[in-house]
This record gives C-alpha cells, structure tokens and sequence, in this order.
C-alpha cells in the first residue's frame, strides 16, 4: 500500500495532507486560516496561529516543499511521517486530532533531522 492511501485512511492523515497542500503551494494566507480554522482552541492556546504561521514560512524559505518520504507510524487519529524537502533535509512530523468530528488538530509537531 502507498504512502498516500495509507494517510487518507487515517483522520489525522487527511489534516496532515491538506495543511501540506496548502504549504507546497506556498498559500501561507490560506495555511493560517486552516490553522485558525482546525486546531483546537488549546492546541492554538499553546502555540498562536502566528507562532506555527512563523515556524512554517520558515520552514519554506529555508527548505522549500516537503514531500512524504515514509509514513512511519498510523491510527486513525495520529500519523508520524518523515518528509523530506526539496533541498533534501528530513524532518519528522507528528499530527493528532481529536476523535470527535471534525477531528481539529490537537497536536502538530515537526522536528528537523538536520
């Protein structure tokens, strides 16, 4: 099975291609609505909109679009997948929602492996 029918299959991998969606265009107005739109309210009480919209422009800038390299771990409610970027970096992303529709985002990690 490919990366791609494996995400769709998991809620959490659904949030975690749209939000990518959104970042490979580099629609970073679109990106922070999402973000405002599908993190829960203590995801965004943790980290603001602005502080994640901070993080992913400059991911962007320094390593340009991020491809899934391998799904490493799945559930219907967390994914954990390696993505490299264009200029070859690696970074882990971590996402989980809630259980509940709409399953908003309840955690998004990402850490550079460089």
């Amino acid at each position: 099975m490919d990366d791609k029918t494996i995400l769709v299959r998991s809620h959490a991998g659904i949030r975690l291609i749209a939000m990518m969606t959104l970042y490979n265009r580099g629609d970073m107005t679109r990106l922070h609505a999402y973000i405002d739109e599908n993190y829960t309210d203590d995801a965004l009480n943790d980290r603001s909109s602005d502080a994640r919209m901070a993080a992913f422009e400059t991911l962007h800038n320094t390593d340009g679009k991020l491809r899934v390299r391998q799904v490493l771990a799945t559930d219907k409610y967390q994914v954990v997948v390696l993505m490299e970027a264009s200029n070859g970096n690696f970074s882990y992303h971590d996402i989980k929602v809630e259980e509940d529709y709409p399953h908003l985002i309840v955690e998004y990690t990402q850490q550079s492996m460089t």
